[in-house]
């Protein structure tokens, strides 16, 4: 069978085929626009290590590493989402924020990115609203008045919060910073 013989087998039955493919598109088409859509808020995390001036670039690497795990399994657990459901004053259902929070740590670095997951865009905003500190990082980059209104949405959002500013990616910490 020649590649003529296949054009023209396919030329013969092109309505089959045209019709065949707007079907799939179609069932695709539906079957997305009934799936309920899932909100996610994530955030990144960088863990620094308490370290003392006689550990090396290499070793705080690696206890930063050990400590991104470590608090991503913590991250998950029924503790944290307690806490969120304390920082929201109930509006959630406990059974509503359990497992929807998940936490990775970056493989080989002292990250590990959290995320919150809900069906309600409402709950979803109240879950990631729970937050009792808040980072806005490139303001160093941004322009100066949308820094500012970022600022008193999120305030509105979330009054409670402490709103750090990160510039050049680095964020002013203190004692209180950590708390």
């Amino acid at each position: 069978m020649s590649t003529t013989d296949v054009y023209r087998a396919l030329w013969r039955h092109k309505a089959f085929i045209v019709l065949m493919t707007s079907a799939v598109i179609a069932a695709v088409a539906f079957l997305t626009s009934r799936q309920t859509p899932v909100y996610e808020a994530s955030t990144r995390v960088h863990i620094f290590p308490p370290l003392t001036d006689t550990v090396d670039p290499a070793q705080a690497a690696d206890i930063g590493e050990r400590l991104a795990q470590t608090y991503a399994e913590t991250a998950q657990t029924t503790a944290i989402a307690t806490k969120v459901y304390q920082q929201l004053n109930g509006d959630i259902p406990l059974s509503a924020i359990e497992g929807k929070i998940s936490a990775e740590p970056a493989n080989g670095l002292e990250f590990m990115t959290i995320s919150v997951r809900n069906r309600n865009p409402a709950d979803a905003l109240k879950q990631a609203a729970a937050a009792d500190k808040i980072v806005v990082t490139k303001t160093d980059i941004a322009e100066p008045s949308a820094v500012q209104s970022l600022l008193s949405r999120l305030a509105t959002i979330n009054p409670s919060a402490r709103i750090l500013e990160a510039a050049f990616g680095e964020v002013a910490v203190d004692e209180r910073t950590l708390l």
